[in-house]
């Protein structure tokens, strides 16, 4: 219960703009975590995430990369390679590469997340939008 009201509070944290001070909480839930909890447990995926976010933001983006790898692989494992959560997070990790210069990495996971969310929402969903547009900025970008 402690883990998750503090992982709420890291959120909140993160909502308000304070990111310098969730960061460090995240990082304690995240070890605790992993002490006590099966690693597929949605709690310390959500964690993970919202930590590589901040990482990434603050364009930490090799810290960034294993944790946003975690999330993605356990996500394909547990939920499929097309659940929402797996495609956010597939998102998140084509970020990290592009702030990493692996742009053919990058550039396949833009892709597949367009595809899967074209396939799986349709074309005017507003999700399958964003990730258009992140898609297209991110090939803007390369040029």
């Amino acid at each position: 219960m402690a883990l998750t009201a503090n992982n709420n509070l890291a959120e909140l944290l993160l909502h308000v703009g304070r990111p310098h001070e969730a960061e460090p909480l995240l990082e304690t839930v995240l070890a605790k975590c992993k002490e006590t909890l099966p690693e597929k447990d949605p709690l310390t995926l959500i964690t993970a995430n919202n930590l590589a976010t901040i990482l990434l933001d603050r364009k930490a983006f090799d810290e960034a990369e294993p944790l946003l790898k975690f999330t993605y692989d356990t996500r394909v494992e547990v939920y499929g390679k097309r659940h929402p959560s797996t495609l956010n997070a597939l998102n998140w990790l084509a970020s990290v590469y592009k702030g990493l210069k692996k742009l053919e990495e990058a550039e396949q996971a833009y892709e597949e997340v367009v595809n899967a969310r074209k396939e799986t929402l349709g074309e005017l969903h507003m999700s399958t939008l964003t990730s258009i547009n992140n898609f297209a900025v991110f090939l803007g970008e390369s040029q």
